[in-house]
């Protein structure tokens, strides 16, 4: 079975303006992920090596969105997710 990620790449390998470049791609989720998810995702992040794979839950989203000054994404936050902040 392909990985979402393989189509994607797939897809942008395509594209000779993007095909050198790195690329990353990120899970995001507005709550946690469940143990065996994280035991999933280390699994596959480790065993790729012509790309990075990411994830984050709703608390590295916060320290993101606060580092980067990503006002938006927290104003996004706020306004859906009850106790955000």
């Amino acid at each position: 079975m392909e990985k979402k990620s393989d189509v994607v790449r797939n897809w942008v390998n395509g594209m000779s303006e993007y095909r050198d470049r790195e690329q990353i791609y990120e899970y995001w989720t507005t709550s946690s992920f469940e143990e065996d998810a994280i035991d999933y995702l280390n699994k596959i992040k480790n065993s790729v090596k012509k790309y990075k794979i990411e994830f984050y839950d709703l608390v590295e989203i916060t320290k993101i969105v606060r580092d980067e000054k990503l006002s938006s994404i927290n104003k996004i936050l706020n306004e859906h997710y009850e106790g955000y902040e």
